[in-house]
């Protein structure tokens, strides 16, 4: 627990919320003199005062501890990215399917003829996914760490 930190997101979502410091030692039951110590970063809030300082703030307790805010909007963008690259290699692999369907005449329950555009395609598609994937979320991304 970085204090310093977890003292600026005290003091940036108190004022955020609109309170004074005396507003909010007063909703949490200390005195002011206790929360400017935390803003300061001179002192840690007392681990019984974490869940309802967390809740006041309108942060969770981990990015009150950790002295920084989740950028949820990036996760739910991140998971919506996953679900549609799970989507796209679904949808490949469908294609695919009918494509091979199409393109072999069965005889006897044996492949007469296989038709390498199927495949080419297939191939395409799944390289067009893995691209994507590594440009999203590949190590270069250092901003996802953050």
């Amino acid at each position: 627990m970085d204090l310093i930190k977890t003292g600026k997101l005290i003091s940036k979502q108190r004022e955020n919320k609109g309170l004074t410091v005396s507003a909010l030692a007063k909703k949490l039951g200390v005195s002011e003199k206790e929360v400017t110590e935390w803003e300061k970063g001179q002192k840690a809030p007392d681990i019984t005062l974490l869940q309802k300082l967390s809740k006041v703030l309108g942060v969770t307790s981990d990015e009150l501890l950790s002295g920084r805010i989740v950028n949820r909007s990036s996760v739910k963008k991140t998971v919506v990215d996953v679900a549609c690259g799970v989507a796209l290699v679904l949808l490949s692999f469908v294609i695919w399917i009918i494509m091979m369907m199409k393109f072999h005449i069965f005889a006897n329950g044996a492949s007469v003829k296989v038709d390498l555009v199927s495949h080419v395609l297939f191939i395409a598609m799944l390289a067009v996914v893995a691209v994507t994937g590594w440009l999203k979320f590949g190590p270069h991304r250092h901003d996802l760490d953050e």
